[in-house]
């Protein structure tokens, strides 16, 4: 918005969290840890594991036609609030489905190749979110990338934006890690082998806490200049 806005030149955008014993304490608390292995969208889910790691962005306006230099284009951006509860999510994924529309609307509406999930392998999250994946963009390779690294709390958005887009860049729709059964109830598309595939556009969803949700499109080229 700063950038749209010429409030600023260049935006540097990410996040970091360290594991600590008072982070680890607190999700223990709320049940939302696995005893294994995070399994995503899958019936024997039981939730995540901890990740650390940070990441940065470095976000800037460029002219029509000016790609040296550029790894991805930003072309939507939505968000929204459920107001449901301070930690689970809104059962009907109305929030997730409210900022993803919203992206994907500023985006033009692309034919999204990857959706990069929340997917917290948790079983409200999961449930929630897998019916925002089908109102949104049913069919397409699903990417539940905390399942490899773990959720990495404040870094989790933009390292699973960066996966998406890496994977968009090198024409890869990414294999999902998990096993065993997909609930039946979370009609996602998980892929078993990475396979090789055209990509025009990825759609990352986040939520956290209090039912906050966002939504970012990114696209190898740029968006075209509306008539």
């Amino acid at each position: 918005r700063w950038l749209e806005r010429g409030a600023c030149d260049v935006v540097l955008a990410g996040g970091y969290d360290a594991v600590s014993l008072f982070v680890a304490a607190g999700f223990e608390a709320l049940r939302a840890t696995s005893e294994t292995l995070p399994n995503p969208f899958r019936t024997d889910r039981d939730g995540m594991c901890l990740g650390e790691g940070a990441g940065v962005l470095a976000l800037e306006r460029r002219a029509a036609g000016e790609v040296a230099g550029v790894h991805f284009f930003l072309t939507g951006f939505g968000a929204s609030a459920d107001a449901v509860h301070i930690t689970a999510p809104d059962r009907s994924g109305a929030g997730l489905i409210r900022a993803g529309a919203a992206a994907l609307s500023q985006a033009g509406e692309p034919d999204i190749g990857i959706v990069s999930a929340h997917a917290t392998a948790t079983p409200y999250n999961d449930a929630a979110e897998s019916k925002a994946i089908a109102a949104l963009c049913p069919g397409v390779a699903v990417h539940p990338f905390k399942a490899q690294i773990g959720h990495t709390l404040g870094a989790a958005g933009v390292l699973e934006l960066l996966a998406a887009t890496g994977a968009m860049g090198r024409g890869v729709a990414p294999a999902a890690f998990g096993h065993g059964e997909i609930d039946p109830e979370a009609q996602v598309t998980l892929l078993e082998r990475a396979e090789a595939r055209d990509i025009t556009a990825v759609l990352k969803l986040s939520a956290a806490f209090g039912g906050v949700t966002a939504a970012l499109v990114a696209t190898p080229t740029a968006p075209q200049p509306s008539a």
